[in-house]
C-alpha cells in the first residue's frame, strides 16, 4: 500500500510538472498577489541566541498544531542563520510544546555519544562532537551550542522527568563524505565490540568473516575493486550479523542492558544499510569514473533515514514529539529533481514520513538568499559566496517581501498563489538548482537573507 502511495506521489508530481510548463501564470504575474498575501500573513523572527526569549516563535504553535513530527529543512549546509533558528525553534518546542527529541542528518550509530552526553553528561564535549556528528558538522558552533543547551536543560530537570534526547538519522559512517571522523566501518565495528561483551565466541567468528573488509569500508575508493563474490561474502556476513543480534535478543539483554542491546541492534541494521548503499556502486568503479551511481545510493540513504526515524520514535515513545533537521532535499514530501547533480530525481525521507504519518508530520522549508558560507573542514577555511538568484527561482518571490527573516504558512495562501506554488518550479540554494512544487512539498517556510558562516572558531574550547 505504501509503495502504491509513493507511486501516486510521483505521478502527481509529474502532472504538476506538466502544469508548470503549460500553465499561463509566470513568477511575475503571480508576484503582486503573493506580496499582498505574504505582507499581511508573515511572522518576523529574530536571530538571537539560545539565551534570548522565543516569544517571536509563538506563531509556530498554531502552525504545527498537534503534529508529533516536525521537519525543519536546511537550505544550505554551513550557514549560521538556519542553525540558529533550529536551535531556537527546538528550545521553544521543548519548553512550550512538549517536544522531547531532535533527530539530525547525521550518523545514527555515532549519535549515541551525543545522546549519552546530553542525557547523562558522559564524555568530553570536544570528543563527543567530533566522534558523534557526521559530515564535519562538529565544525559548526551552533551544533556545540545545541548540545550544551540540551545538557544544561537536562541537568536541571527533576530526577524522574523525561529528558530531551538527540539522535542521528543517517546511514552510519557517512559513506561518500570525506569529512566524516568515523567511516562506514563504524556500524559493523560497533556491533563486534558489543559482541565481545555478551558473546565473545560469536564476536571472534564474525570478526574472522569481516576483518579483511574493514579497511575497504573506511572510505569509498576500495569497495569498487571487490569482486562480485567478495561483495556477496560481505553481504552474507552482514545479514548473519543482523540475524544473530535479533534471535539472541533476550540472552544479550540479560548480559548487558536493554539500552545497550537496542543500540547494538540498530548498529547491526546500520551495517546492513551501509552494505546496501555500497552495493549500488558498479563493479570495478573508481573515483574518476564519476558519481552517476550515487543517485541510487541516495535512495538507499533516504529510505534508511525513514526507517531510522521509526526506531527513534520507539526509543522516545510514540506519543512523544520530535523535531527532524535535514537538508531540504531530504525533507520534501514530493520527488525532488536535481538537474545538475548525479542524484537527479529523489524520493526523499519526507515522502516516506508523510506517507507513514500523514497530518502528524508538518515540515518547514528553509529558503536562503545572498551571503556566504565557509568550508569549515578545509585548512585554511575556504569562503564560498552564494551566487545570485536566477530570474525564475521561487526565492525571488520571498525576497521581494523585503524582510530578512520570517515564517510563512504556505497552506494559508489564496487560491491563485496556492495553485502557482503547487506547481514545480526552480529553487536556488546559492550553489545549484533544485526543482519541486514548493507548497506541495512543504507546509511552512522559514526565509532568511543574507546568511553567514557557521564555522566554529579554531580556538573554541569544546
Amino acid at each position: 500500500m505504501r509503495a502504491k502511495k509513493l507511486i501516486l506521489i510521483c505521478g502527481a508530481l509529474g502532472l504538476l510538472a506538466m502544469a508548470s510548463s503549460n500553465g499561463a501564470e509566470t513568477l511575475e504575474s503571480v508576484r503582486p498577489a503573493f506580496l499582498r498575501w505574504a505582507e499581511r500573513s508573515l511572522h518576523p523572527v529574530s536571530d538571537t541566541g539560545l539565551d534570548a526569549s522565543t516569544r517571536d516563535l509563538r506563531s509556530v504553535d498554531r502552525m504545527i498544531g498537534d503534529a508529533k513530527i516536525v521537519g525543519l529543512s536546511e537550505g544550505i549546509h554551513g550557514a549560521a542563520e538556519p542553525l540558529n533558528f533550529r536551535n531556537r525553534l527546538f528550545k521553544h518546542l521543548v519548553q512550550h510544546r512538549g517536544f522531547t527529541a531532535i533527530a539530525l542528518e547525521s550518523g545514527i550509530v555515532e549519535s549515541r555519544m551525543l545522546n549519552s552526553y546530553v542525557t547523562h553528561g558522559q564524555g568530553d564535549l570536544e570528543a563527543v562532537l567530533k566522534q558523534g556528528l557526521s559530515n564535519g558538522f562538529d565544525t559548526f558552533r551552533q551544533n556545540e551550542e545545541l548540545v550544551r543547551w540540551m545538557r544544561e536543560y537536562n541537568a536541571l530537570l527533576p530526577p524522574n522527568a523525561v529528558k530531551v534526547q538527540i539522535f542521528g538519522l543517517d546511514v552510519p559512517g557517512s559513506p561518500g563524505n570525506f569529512d566524516a571522523a568515523r567511516g562506514p566501518d563504524t556500524a559493523i565495528a560497533t556491533v563486534i565490540e558489543y559482541l565481545r561483551v555478551v558473546d565473545p565466541q560469536s564476536a571472534t567468528e564474525m570478526l574472522s568473516r569481516v576483518e579483511r573488509f574493514l579497511p575497504v569500508l573506511k572510505g569509498i575508493n576500495g569497495y569498487g575493486q571487490l569482486s562480485v563474490a567478495e561483495r556477496d561474502t560481505l553481504t552474507a556476513a552482514t545479514a548473519d550479523l543482523v540475524s544473530l543480534i535479533e534471535r539472541k535478543r533476550f540472552v544479550y539483554v540479560e548480559k548487558s542492558s536493554k539500552g545497550d542491546f537496542d543500540w547494538a541492534e540498530r548498529a547491526a541494521i546500520g551495517a546492513r544499510q551501509v552494505d546496501t548503499w555500497f552495493r549500488r556502486m558498479p563493479n570495478g568503479w573508481k573515483l574518476e569514473d564519476g558519481l552517476e551511481w550515487t543517485q541510487y545510493a541516495m535512495q538507499v540513504r533516504d529510505r534508511s533515514m525513514a526507517d531510522n526515524l521509526e526506531w527513534v520514535r520507539s526509543q522516545i515513545g510514540r506519543n512523544q514529539r520530535v523535531l527532524i533537521f535535514a537538508a531540504t532535499g531530504h525533507l520534501a514530501t514530493t520527488v525532488v529533481q536535481m538537474p545538475g547533480s548525479p542524484f537527479r530525481g529523489m524520493v526523499p525521507l519526507g515522502a516516506y514520513v508523510k506517507d507513514r504519518y500523514g497530518t502528524d508530520f508538518v515540515n518547514i522549508l528553509n529558503l536562503v538568499v545572498n551571503g556566504e558560507i565557509k568550508y569549515c573542514s578545509a585548512t585554511p577555511q575556504r569562503v564560498l559566496p552564494l551566487k545570485p538568484l536566477p530570474v525564475e527561482a521561487v526565492e525571488n518571490l520571498f525576497a521581494g517581501v523585503g524582510i530578512s527573516r520570517f515564517l510563512l504558512d504556505l497552506r494559508s495562501a489564496p487560491p491563485g498563489v496556492s495553485s502557482w506554488l503547487k506547481q514545480v518550479h526552480d529553487h536556488w540554494n546559492g550553489f545549484g538548482e533544485v526543482q519541486y512544487a514548493t507548497a506541495a512539498a512543504f507546509d511552512l517556510v522559514y526565509y532568511v537573507s543574507p546568511v553567514t558562516s557557521a564555522c566554529a572558531p579554531k580556538s573554541s574550547a569544546r
